[in-house]
């Protein structure tokens, strides 16, 4: 039995742990699921190439890379069936029986030949158990360690059990470069190229945002954003469209909102 994520030891402890059930237990096999899933994020990150790799490289997030990854390949996160086919030219006419019976034999069966499968779990459901498993190895804010249950922890087992037995990882690089004005690239996934979502520099000190015009291919329109100070001093970014909503400083982790001040003034009419 293949290993493709390298996570079966792992799975297999996180089993015997679950099957122990005491708490200390089950706080375990919480970590060795967590390790999983993370392995799982970054061994399907390989697959996409250097450049996908160097653009999502700084996600702290496994359950953020699997989302991600859905921007460059909407299939990313789907269980699939790869095969692979001889493609001939249509005037292609294999030698008959009488020439070279064996040429003719193998001509026959030049159909779909499987590869193997990827299993995959959809995005939401990823990050929804990695958000579990990572409740139980964090203290709460009352300084009482959760308990996880075996039926969760199970849950999320089985989901794990069935990636390891994938065959074939395999990812769809359907996707285009475009240079910021820093000089840095872009790398454009279909969601980025067709405007339905938002295109971020991830050079620190550019931080700039675009959006692309799918009614003019290839060009991109910078979006407006502002700078404001943390109480720990680093800097987080506020994008026009979220003003008024949370962000989260990637320094202290901290959840964050602008206080914006505003005073209302009558304008004559100009008409």
């Amino acid at each position: 039995m293949g290993d493709l994520y390298g996570i079966r030891d792992d799975l297999d402890r996180a089993r015997a742990l679950i099957s122990g059930g005491n708490d200390v237990q089950l706080a375990y096999a919480a970590l060795e699921l967590r390790f999983c899933m993370e392995a799982i994020a970054y061994r399907q990150l390989d697959s996409y190439g250097p450049e996908i790799r160097s653009r999502l490289m700084k996600e702290w997030s496994p359950s953020r890379i699997v989302r991600m990854l859905t921007l460059f390949d909407e299939h990313s996160d789907l269980s699939a069936q790869f095969s692979i086919a001889v493609n001939l030219p249509d005037d292609f006419e294999p030698p008959t029986e009488e020439i070279d019976p064996e040429w003719a034999r193998k001509a026959k069966d030049l159909g779909f030949v499987p590869v193997g499968n990827a299993n995959r779990i959809p995005w939401k459901k990823f990050s929804k158990a990695y958000g579990t498993v990572g409740s139980f190895v964090h203290l709460g804010r009352d300084g009482l360690r959760p308990v996880p249950t075996r039926e969760k922890l199970s849950t999320i087992l089985e989901m794990l059990d069935e990636v390891a037995d994938s065959t074939v990882i395999a990812a769809m690089n359907n996707y285009g470069t475009a240079t910021c004005s820093c000089d840095t690239l872009l790398v454009l996934g279909p969601k980025h190229q067709s405007g339905s979502e938002l295109i971020y520099c991830t050079n620190d000190k550019c931080k700039a945002v675009f959006e692309a015009d799918p009614q003019n291919p290839g060009a991109m329109n910078r979006i407006g954003r502002l700078l404001l100070t943390c109480p720990c001093g680093a800097k987080v970014e506020f994008k026009s469209e979220s003003m008024l909503g949370m962000e989260r400083c990637e320094s202290c982790n901290s959840s964050v909102r602008a206080h914006v001040l505003s005073k209302l003034s009558v304008v004559p009419d100009a008409y």
